[in-house]
């Protein structure tokens, strides 16, 4: 029976001292504040327009079902915080943020608020939103933060407002995202970014604009075709559409 045990025990022992090696070295990462941190950004419509258009073509309801259950390979769980911050790891350090909230009695004109919208696995990356108030007026953005390195990219929209989400390509080549206008019904953008999370590199592909529909979903239909859900009544109605990213 002392045979027995001697494994299961040695398998406890090493697995408690790996978790306290982690929660040390944790420990003793600096804690900086993400406001001051530097980034890049991307998805600039003149570099856009350096190459042709995105060309859509219409498809069929039936073959954008079979891809419209698709996992986006985002994960929601929840990040440490206290009551004003919350906390975000990468390998050297640890990112504090300022938390959005619906107190706006005491935030400043121009300050940054942060809410953390997932972790993208196949990136490595975390993506959170920055919103701030001028003017009276709200703005926000997409950003992603390389979990190894702890560079950050900011994704630009063509409004006031952030993309929702991005949607990464099957072999994780490149990276898509649309836009509908808040105050311009029926007025769209998709931006299609080339991807290299290892090398913390994006760059501006493909774009397309439209006015005479808002995108209601998009997925990847392989890793150069992309399907798109829109609609030009307010979701009473639909069409669908295939874009061949690389013609």
């Amino acid at each position: 029976m002392k045979k027995i045990l001697i494994i299961p025990i040695l398998f406890i022992l090493v697995h408690c001292q790996k978790s306290t090696k982690r929660s040390e070295e944790s420990n003793h990462k600096e804690i900086v504040n993400f406001e001051n941190q530097q980034f890049q950004s991307f998805g600039f419509q003149d570099k856009y327009d350096l190459n042709p258009p995105l060309t859509l073509k219409e498809t069929t309801e039936s073959e954008f079902k079979k891809y419209d259950k698709q996992n986006h390979s985002i994960i929601n769980a929840t990040p440490k915080m206290n009551r004003d911050n919350f906390y975000l790891e990468t390998n050297h350090k640890i990112l504090q943020f300022k938390k959005e909230n619906d107190n706006s009695t005491n935030r400043k004109e121009d300050e940054n608020r942060y809410e953390y919208l997932g972790f993208y696995p196949s990136l490595n990356m975390y993506a959170v939103s920055s919103n701030t108030v001028s003017e009276g007026l709200g703005f926000s953005n997409f950003e992603l933060i390389n979990k190894a390195s702890g560079k950050i990219s900011k994704i630009m929209s063509p409004g006031d407002d952030r993309i929702d989400q991005i949607f990464i390509s099957p072999n994780n080549s490149h990276i898509a995202y649309f836009y509908n206008q808040i105050y311009d019904e029926n007025n769209s953008f998709i931006g299609v970014l080339e991807s290299n999370a290892d090398k913390d590199y994006f760059k501006e592909s493909r774009s397309f604009m439209s006015d005479q529909f808002n995108i209601h979903q998009l997925v990847w239909a392989g890793k150069n075709t992309i399907l798109v859900k829109v609609t030009s009544d307010n979701a009473r109605s639909f069409k669908y559409y295939k874009i061949d990213i690389l013609h």
